[in-house]
């Protein structure tokens, strides 16, 4: 009998370390394999490039900043569109921000 992912009620074959495709793929990028709309045009990821940042937004991507990692590490992170990281970051260096 062929077996099964280890994620409950996950109906699709096993595919590596014990998840199917879909939660393997999960594992690989984000580390964990129940994480949901992280990534591309849906789930957490906010769209609106003019959606404006609070405090605590501009906070953390200030500090991701200074970590030295890319606005796509950034968007995928927080959720917050790279077109917003990248004029947030524009600002900053105008002293705008």
């Amino acid at each position: 009998m062929a077996r099964s992912c280890s994620i409950d009620d996950c109906p699709y074959p096993h595919e590596a370390k014990g998840f199917c495709n879909k939660h393997y793929r999960r594992w690989k990028v984000h580390g964990d394999p129940l994480i949901v709309g992280k990534r591309g045009g849906g789930g957490n990821v906010r769209l609106g490039f003019r959606e404006p940042m609070d405090d605590w937004d501009k906070k953390r991507v200030t500090c991701l900043l200074e970590q030295g990692l890319s606005y796509r590490a950034i968007q995928r992170s927080t959720g917050i569109c790279y077109m917003t990281v990248m004029r947030f970051k524009k600002k900053l260096r105008n002293g705008l921000a």
